[in-house]
């Protein structure tokens, strides 16, 4: 039985083996998770060899430099495809330069085949011009102004664009900050968007007919909505204490207020006529406060 068992997974490798070495171009080779690419040699690779890993992924498939000179092991690139800016409309990662226009700027990236003489990512944020917040944001320098799609390098004669984008904001409040604030006023707030609202770049993303406020910025004389609007449109965020839900010890380490299987940020905010417990106040009596609370409502 034991014998039968090393046999099988000894077929089982050999066919893994063969996925890997009869795949001939990137696409049929990353089809496989277990299978790297090496351009430069044509050659699909069953995991990591000598030189390390090939590609998880094709160069068709990456749309950005970032991702196309990614350099190391553990990028989808793995430093072997270049960046053409000259191809497509905005650049294009490309198998190697010798697909990139004649006589045109080309970046190849860091491998081994090139004794690591390549580019990494970081020649991006001078070869290219972002057209997305999040290449922009990227570079921790740059600013992002959404109302004319423009990466700017540090802040200019308007101030500083945003240094977050929309997508990565998850409530109003932040969502509408205004100059000086990580939105700096370039998002707009949709409260029918999503389960509880979101913050979209613009109210050209929020659904038609439906209530939209786009923040105060330079670019609309300031006529927008700053975050004061949240509270009539849009439910409050949860605080540090109300954070912590029904964890009663978390609760009272933290100096929060415990009432009624609930974490508040004081007593004063918990229900009227419940037996509430602070913090510090309650620091020895704890874990009797928690297991009294944990009995009475079992």
């Amino acid at each position: 039985m034991i014998r039968n068992t090393f046999a099988i997974a000894a077929v089982f490798l050999h066919h893994a083996h063969a996925r890997c070495d009869s795949a001939t171009d990137c696409s049929s080779c990353t089809n496989d998770p277990s299978c790297f690419w090496w351009e430069e040699f044509a050659y699909c690779e069953k995991g990591c060899g000598m030189n390390g890993c090939g590609a998880s992924k094709c160069a068709s498939d990456i749309d950005n430099c970032w991702d196309c000179l990614g350099d190391g092991y553990s990028q989808p690139a793995a430093g072997q495809y270049a960046w053409s800016p000259s191809s497509g409309s905005n650049g294009e990662c490309v198998g190697s330069c010798m697909e990139a226009p004649a006589d045109a700027s080309c970046y190849p990236g860091k491998n081994p085949d090139n004794g690591f003489n390549g580019y990494d990512s970081s020649i991006c944020y001078e070869i290219v011009e972002p057209s997305t917040c999040a290449d922009c944001l990227r570079d921790p320098n740059s600013y992002w102004w959404e109302d004319i799609g423009y990466c700017e390098k540090g802040c200019g004669m308007n101030g500083c664009g945003a240094y977050v984008c929309a997508s990565d904001i998850d409530n109003c409040w932040d969502c509408l900050g205004g100059e000086g604030t990580p939105a700096s006023g370039q998002y707009a707030w949709s409260p029918s968007s999503g389960e509880n609202g979101e913050c979209v770049a613009s109210c050209m993303g929020a659904p038609a007919d439906a209530s939209c406020y786009p923040a105060k910025n330079f670019a609309n004389g300031f006529q927008g909505y700053d975050p004061s609007i949240c509270y009539d449109i849009a439910p409050p965020p949860e605080s540090e204490c109300q954070s912590i839900g029904s964890n009663c010890k978390k609760c009272l380490k933290r100096d929060c207020a415990w009432s009624v299987r609930e974490c508040h940020d004081d007593c004063m905010s918990a229900p009227a006529d419940a037996s509430c417990y602070q913090g510090q106040n309650a620091k020895r009596d704890r874990d009797t406060i928690c297991s009294d609370e944990e009995v009475a409502f079992a």
